[in-house]
């Protein structure tokens, strides 16, 4: 399989807000609330931004809503998950 080019390398701290609930059937996170937060060794492809902390709501259609530094949520699909690298 070939890599994305949407990777995220470093060192997180990941707390748990609501319990994370995941499929049986398909392995997809569909409920719970994640704060991830990255420290000064993070390094995104297309952000400098190595401090950042996000805030992501797994949604019951497998997609996920996600926020950054106390910004307004948006949706990721699972379409668009699927472009992503796994961390």
């Amino acid at each position: 399989a070939t890599t994305p080019d949407k990777c995220i390398t470093g060192t997180f701290s990941v707390a748990t807000g609501t319990d994370v609930k995941i499929d049986d059937a398909t392995g997809m996170m569909v409920g719970g609330q994640l704060t991830i937060n990255a420290n000064a060794n993070a390094n995104a492809n297309a952000n400098a931004n190595a401090n950042a902390n996000a805030i992501a709501t797994f949604l019951a259609d497998g997609s996920v809503s996600a926020g950054m530094n106390g910004g307004a949520p948006e949706t990721v699909t699972t379409a668009e998950l699927a472009t992503l690298c796994p961390l």
